[in-house]
């Protein structure tokens, strides 16, 4: 008696599938919310930080950017502080850097810090 030959799916031909439907879903629910996302697309003014309420803002923006999120816990900002002060941070003294903060409809939505050292 002959067993018929059937052949059998390598990991790799399911692998191919599997990243196909993956990347098909995403592609749907990115034609989904694209009206949605053309409000998020709107023009980004980027500021450097000059002031004592602009480093407050910066210091402070992740706790308004992760306020929705239930397992975010605040930093100490007595810390934060301390750490963004170039007299009481020694590094600040033999690095560049710059502090910019990011608006949108004069809004702070993101922080960025830039480092040459």
């Amino acid at each position: 008696m002959t067993i018929p030959f059937v052949p059998q799916r390598s990991n790799n031909t399911i692998q191919k599938k599997t990243l196909f439907f993956r990347r098909r879903s995403i592609e749907r629910v990115l034609r989904k919310t694209a009206i949605r996302a053309s409000s998020f697309y709107m023009a980004i003014d980027i500021r450097e930080v000059a002031g004592r309420k602009e480093r407050r803002q910066f210091i402070h923006l992740p706790a308004s950017i992760h306020k929705d999120h239930k397992n975010w816990v605040p930093p100490i900002y007595m810390d934060e502080r301390a750490f963004f002060n170039p007299c009481k941070n020694k590094s600040f003294g033999y690095s560049d850097t710059i502090l910019l903060l990011a608006y949108r409809e004069r809004r702070p939505v993101r922080r960025i810090m830039g480092i040459i050292n």
